[in-house]
């Protein structure tokens, strides 16, 4: 499989909590990196197609 430069650092970060994340998680522990949140979605949904990473759950949030 390969990953490109940031799918890998996406990586880096959940083999380091060792737990599931969600992107909000993501962002927060990723704060040396210059992500945007629609990037990191964008990066989500690249690692899912190419089976690095698997959905555990679905959770709704509202920021309202």
């Amino acid at each position: 499989m390969n990953l490109t430069k940031n799918e890998i650092e996406v990586m880096d970060v959940f083999w380091g909590v060792g737990r599931l994340l969600s992107r909000a998680e993501l962002l927060n522990l990723s704060v040396d990196k210059s992500w945007q949140s629609n990037s990191v979605h964008i990066l989500l949904n690249n690692l899912l197609k190419k089976g690095a990473l698997r959905e555990a759950c679905l959770l709704y949030t509202s920021d309202a």
